[in-house]
Parts: C-alpha cells; structure tokens; sequence
C-alpha cells in the first residue's frame, strides 16, 4: 500500500504515522493487550452478527417481507438472457427496467449456476452480505479509531443494533445489502486515499463505489457525501481534489453501461422520478430529532443514548468528524438516514465506552479510600459492561426481527396460487392487511406470485411521472384505514382515489405482538362486514387470507366511509 510520510490527525485526536493501522500502548491501559486477544475478540463480534443475522432465515422458509418486485426482475432478467431488459414487468405497470442492476445479476447467476430457487436465493444472499458488511465496518473503524479497544466496541454496536441490518435482511434487501456492503469498503478506502495519498486507494475507491452505484441509488448518496465530508476535513489540497475528480470520472465510467443504456432508451426521466421519492422535508428531519430511536432497538435505546453520550463527548473534545457525518446524512438522505447513521453512531459508542466511560471508572479506582473502587471489582467492570451490551443487543435484534419482519406464511403462498389459478388474468385486487406499506408483504407479493393487478400495492410506483408515488402512498394509508370499518368505507375509497377493483384480499395478522411497527387489529370485523354485504360474495378463505369477489353491479354509498364496525 503506497503512502505518504506525513503524519495526520485521527478521530482520536492523536497524530498517527500515515499508514499505521491500529495503535496500542502495553502502558495505556488499554482493555485488549495482544493482538491474539484482538482476534478472538473480532471473532466473537463476527459470531454474534452472524446470529442475529442467521436467525431470522432459521424462522422462514420464505424471504422475510418484501422482494416480490426484485423478484420479478431478476426472472426479466434470466428471460433477457442476462442483457439489461427494456421494461419490468410487475403489476400491471410501465416500469423501465433502471433499478441498479447489480444485485439482480448476482441473485440470478447464483440461481442459474445452482439450480436454487429465487425464494432461496433471496433469503440467502442478502443476509450473506449483512455480514460481509460487519466484516467491512470492521475495517473502516479500525482506520477511524485506530484503537483495539475501540474497534471491537464500535464492531459489537454495528453487530448488534437491529437498524444496522433489520432491512438488510429482508428480501428487498437484495440491493440494500449488497448497496451498503459496497458503500462501506468505498468509504474506507476514501479515507485511505486522503489520509495517505494512496494510488491503490483511487483505484479501490472509484471500483467500490461504482459498484454501490450499481447496486442501490441511496447507498451511492452515502458514498458521495461521505467522501465529500471526508475531502473537507482530511483531503483539502489540490492533490485531494485532483484525486477527487478521478474518481468521479472513474465511477460514471464504470457505470455507464447501465445509465447510458437506460438515458438512451426511456431518457432521463426515470431517475428523476426515482429521485423525487426521498423524504426531503424539514417535517422528516424534526421527526427523526424527536425520536432519536435510531438503531429501532425495542426496548431501551441503549446504544442510541451510548452514541448520543459518544457525539456530545467527541465535540467537548474537538473531534468533529463523526457528529458532522451524522448532520450530513440527517440533512442530506434523512429517507435512508437511520441505516446510513449506523456507521458513525457504533463508533460513537465506542468513543464513549472506552474514552469515557472507561476512565471515569478508572479514576474511581485511583481516588482516595473513601471513594475507592477495589482493582478486583474494576477488572469485572469492562468485562460485565461488554457482556451486558451483547445480552442486549442480541436479544434487541432477535425481538426487533421477530416482531416486525417475517415472510408469507404458507397459507398467503396457498391464497395468491388459487388467485393465480382460479381468477381472471385482467383481475384487480385490492390488499387490506393493516401493515405499514413497507412491511405490507401481502400486498408487494401478490402482484409477484399470483401474475394479478394489486391497484393498492405502492412499489414500482417511485418510478413513475406525475408524483404517483406520493399518491399512491396517500391511497395506500387511507385504504389502511378501513381496516377497522366496514365494506362501505372500502367501496368509497375506490371511488375517491378512482381505483376500480374485482376482488378484495383481506390478509390475516397475528396482533398479539406489540413490536415496534404497531399494527391495528386486522381484519375479522371488516371480513365479517364484506360476508354480509350483498355486493360480494366469498369465494376464497384460509388461515392467511380471505377473498371477496365484487359482483359486477356498481354502487356507491358516499356518506358512510367512516362508518365504524
């Protein structure tokens, strides 16, 4: 690894050698002495993250919420014998096929060279690199931080916090996964690149981050702003913004056979429409001020108030980094910002457990008889504090992904194939299941698995002109609301948002979970409205589902939407 001579200033705030990786000091009390122990203790983190992010496969045989639409796309794809396809064929929409393209790639050489199927391949691989992204975390806190103590702490946080890989995990995760794995490594060897001047950082820099380009459009805003922060605390020289600019043209160039065919066959439209879906808003930011629950750890933020404790201590300390990355991505990308917010927030929680914390128990050993804590006691402290936080976050992530994201149960699976089966191809559903549109798997898969028309299902619809997008959602919310009416409040729905339907998909949910996405009670009393209602008649039920068919006779009752059960 080529590097400069000079010496910089870390996130430590102590001047390092260019090129030293992680710093100890037999005599600075550090927790972790030898490298050996080092090791095993990075083995340990990597044996957690692992867990947390293997359970939830153990729990299904299905991939967890979402990914009906990637599935769709990775078939397009094998259809188009692996050359980028004009258009996305799901749910009925006029979709150009400019999703970063990479992960679908992978997911269906994978499938093609095993012989697996896609419901497996999209369990597997996006867990697979959630850990492969711990496995990079650790590489770029050990740059950051420069401490050994440090390094596992900030790597045991980002193991464990459930937001750090919750939606990784998932189907939908597919691109997520892969987009932040890539991100990650691109912002690791930035930091390289202006901290030690390296050719071989330029080159890995501008190859990691097209391929996070490639793979997720969000995670290739956190590239750029990261390493646009990193240039304006590290790398302000003209070497640092020729170095800059090379990559940037490295990166549209790596790229370009993917935006220069799509620019080329639909123009520039789709990634505008893509582009307007962010949660921009000022609203969006105070939200997330107000519930700084980050990490969605379910009980007590824990790490969340370490981090805080971590930011605030870092500022006393001069160290601004690590709080302005967390500003730039809360005012940049607050859509993607409680993901992005993990990096920097687990090393946070390093700073505040071993620069903190740690010495202030330390100094209680060194106090007078009066105040004294016994060395015996202190040798426990550390050990008993990092056993608590893997107990918690374990359990946090556990609980997390056990109460807000599962896969289709089998009898949905069973419901959308007699869908597939027994209905019309030109067949429109509505689907009611009381979720939060990104948890609603019911209504991202059956468009997928049943080859219907879901008019209430919003994704692909950030794609589209005209702000469909937000109005969808708006549709979606409102439609969600008749979960606790009757069959009146849905018939006038259709009307309001001029959505016209066939059938009704009423998904079952087990309500007896709190969790952290709180669900109303879904959907017995509505079913019961529908089965009395003359307008529809029954014509599917199980333990998932049950199917109303609405009869062709069109009505309307317009003074009774908000007519409760």
């Amino acid at each position: 690894m080529e590097a400069t001579g000079s010496a910089h200033q870390n996130e430590i705030g102590v001047k390092q050698p260019a090129g030293s990786r992680v710093a100890h000091d037999a005599k600075s009390g550090a927790l972790i002495e030898s490298r050996s122990t080092y090791l095993v203790a990075l083995g340990f983190v990597l044996f957690f993250g692992a867990l947390v992010r293997v359970w939830p496969l153990l729990t299904s045989s299905f991939p967890l919420n979402d990914g009906g639409m990637f599935m769709q796309a990775i078939i397009d794809l094998r259809h188009a014998n692996f050359r980028l396809p004009d258009s996305l064929h799901y749910n009925g929409l006029p979709i150009a096929y400019a999703y970063p393209p990479l992960g679908f790639y992978i997911a269906g050489l994978v499938a093609s060279a095993t012989n697996a199927s896609l419901f497996n391949v999209l369990r597997v691989i996006p867990a697979l690199f959630s850990m492969l992204t711990l496995g990079a975390f650790m590489l770029l806190a050990r740059d950051i931080l420069r401490k050994r103590d440090s390094v596992v702490i900030a790597s045991l946080a980002f193991a464990l916090v459930p937001r750090s890989h919750s939606w990784e995990i998932m189907g939908g995760g597919l691109t997520r996964s892969i987009g932040f794995f890539f991100a990650i490594l691109a912002i690791w060897q930035a930091y390289r690149l202006y901290t030690e001047r390296s050719r071989t950082s330029l080159i890995l820099t501008s190859v990691f981050a097209a391929l996070a380009c490639l793979s997720h459009l969000e995670m290739a805003m956190f590239v750029a702003f990261s390493a646009a922060l990193l240039f304006l605390v590290y790398g302000r020289s003209r070497s640092g913004l020729r170095d800059s600019i090379l990559v940037a043209v490295g990166v549209l160039a790596l790229t370009s056979p993917w935006w220069g065919t799509v620019l080329a066959r639909h123009g520039a439209e789709p990634f505008l429409n893509a582009g307007q879906t962010g949660n921009h808003s000022l609203l969006s930011i105070f939200v997330l001020l107000l519930n700084p629950n980050w990490g969605q750890e379910p009980f007590f933020p824990l790490f969340s108030a370490l981090a805080f404790l971590g930011l605030f201590y870092a500022l006393l300390q001069r160290r601004y980094f690590l709080p302005l990355w967390i500003a730039a991505g809360l005012l940049i990308d607050p859509r993607k910002f409680e993901t992005e917010a993990m990096v920097p927030m687990s090393m946070l929680v390093a700073i505040c457990v071993v620069d903190l914390i740690v010495p202030l128990l330390r100094q209680r050993v060194a106090r007078p008889a009066q105040f004294r804590v016994s060395g015996r006691i202190m040798a426990w402290v550390s050990p008993l504090l990092v056993g608590i936080l893997i107990l918690y976050g374990t359990i946090s992530s556990v609980v997390t992904t056990a109460q807000g994201d599962a896969g289709l149960a089998p009898s949905e699976r069973q419901a959308m194939q007699w869908v597939n089966v027994s209905t019309a191809p030109d067949s429109r559903f509505i689907v009611i299941s009381g979720d939060l549109w990104p948890l609603d798997r019911s209504g991202e898969w059956l468009p997928a698995l049943s080859d219907r028309v879901s008019v209430s299902t919003v994704q692909g619809y950030e794609w589209l002109p005209d702000n469909a997008y937000a109005k969808q959602i708006e549709a979606y919310r409102a439609l969600q609301e008749c979960t606790t009416m009757a069959a009146s409040c849905v018939e006038q729905w259709g009307q309001e948002y001029d959505k016209s339907f066939d059938y009704v998909y009423i998904a079952t949910r087990d309500t007896s979970l709190g969790g952290v996405y709180p669900r109303d009670a879904c959907c017995g009393g509505l079913a019961a409205s529908f089965a009395s209602d003359p307008n529809y008649s029954l014509v599917f039920q199980n333990d998932g589902a049950t199917i109303f068919e609405r009869k062709p006779a069109a009505f309307s009752v317009p003074d009774q939407r908000r007519t409760p059960l």
